[in-house]
């Protein structure tokens, strides 16, 4: 991962349950955060840690709104991203069959799974 510039780095919060708390990075462009997330999966697939991009309340509770069909979707061979708030299949957004799904109805995200900024 040459040449990616990282903005800045910090601890968030302490920790619980004898873990280490989440480290956040910010880098300086989006090609390098996608650098990263895409160069870092292999490497840590034995490790006790892992990268995730952080997501808004919006984008998380719609991530999760359509996580049961995705599923099934890819047990049929498709395979989706999330990316800018939409599932996407070949980069354009994904239009689901069915409007609602069931965790539509549960609209509360834990509190450890989402990062006010």
């Amino acid at each position: 991962m040459d040449n990616t510039t990282i903005e800045r780095t910090h601890r968030d919060g302490r920790g619980s349950n004898n873990k280490s708390p989440h480290i956040l990075v910010k880098v300086l462009s989006y090609r390098d955060k996608i650098r990263v997330m895409q160069n870092t999966k292999s490497p840590l697939k034995h490790q006790n840690c892992y990268i995730v991009d952080d997501l808004t309340r919006a984008d998380l509770l719609e991530k999760r709104r359509w996580a049961t069909q995705v599923k099934e979707l890819y047990n049929n061979g498709v395979k989706l991203s999330f990316y800018a708030g939409n599932w996407r299949k070949n980069g354009q957004p994904y239009q689901f069959s069915r409007a609602v799904n069931h965790a539509e109805s549960n609209t509360s995200a834990p509190a450890s799974n989402v990062s006010s900024r």
